[in-house]
């Protein structure tokens, strides 16, 4: 065996430098069945995926207890500072919780349950702040502000009535998206290249690893055992007949 091949349990020889040259033989193949993957990925994530846009909203929560310092219209209490974490999650179950995605619900008319509208809905908070982002995911970009301001409003109220805070203010309105979210088309596109390099890759590789045609006497040698003492050209095909030690 030379120092190319590879020998599996179950005796299959792989020539891995003819594997090698193998591939890089069919290379434009394997890459136009990635292309055709890829634009029938792209076409797939057009025409059957509907596209969604989303509207953000942010609000600020103050926690106005004993022991507050009034800076302008923002009250900082150095207790909030340490608990903001836990305050700030709080607030987010809130916004998500079932009375506010019902007043949303029965506030814009929409024909949809809270399950479904709370689906649509998520809320976030960057990194030691008590900034609450409310994001709003729907396929009609005007529907999807509307609902993030509704859910705003609505879990204003809420906040202030649960969680005993005076003020909620906010920082910024939904907005309307005039770029849609997903599908990412372009990654769904890349996706579909791999994915048919990949499975164009394998089936050369199986059907290499199986083909068992004997077509050089360098063949007979690795696949039989056989030492060829030599060979005649066939001057009807150009081929050539190994004969083989007996």
């Amino acid at each position: 065996m030379n120092t190319y091949n590879n020998e599996f349990d179950d005796g299959i020889e792989v020539n891995l430098k003819e594997l090698v040259v193998m591939l890089f033989h069919n290379t434009i193949t394997i890459l136009l069945v990635g292309a055709l993957c890829a634009a029938c990925a792209f076409l797939y994530s057009v025409l059957f995926i509907t596209p969604m846009y989303q509207s953000t909203t942010q609000i600020y929560v103050t926690n106005d207890s004993g022991g507050t310092k009034t800076v302008g219209k923002i009250s900082i209490d150095a207790n909030d500072i340490q608990t903001s974490t836990y305050i700030t999650k709080d607030y987010m179950i809130i916004i998500k919780s079932d009375p506010v995605l019902e007043q949303v619900i029965s506030e814009l008319h929409l024909d949809m349950s809270v399950a479904e509208m709370n689906e649509k809905i998520s809320v976030s908070s960057p990194t030691d702040t008590r900034i609450l982002n409310i994001t709003v995911q729907d396929k009609n970009p005007m529907l999807a502000k509307k609902i993030a301001d509704m859910v705003r409003e609505v879990s204003k109220s809420h906040i202030k009535q649960v969680m005993g805070i005076e003020e909620v203010n906010t920082i910024e309105e939904g907005n309307v998206a005039s770029i849609q979210t997903s599908p990412n088309k372009r990654l769904i596109a890349m996706a579909g290249f791999l994915v048919g390099v990949m499975v164009c890759a394998i089936v050369y590789i199986v059907i290499f690893i199986i083909n068992d045609e004997i077509k050089t006497a360098e063949d007979i040698e690795r696949k039989i055992g056989i030492a060829v003492m030599g060979v005649l050209p066939d001057e009807g095909r150009g081929k050539k007949l190994s004969f083989k030690k007996r």
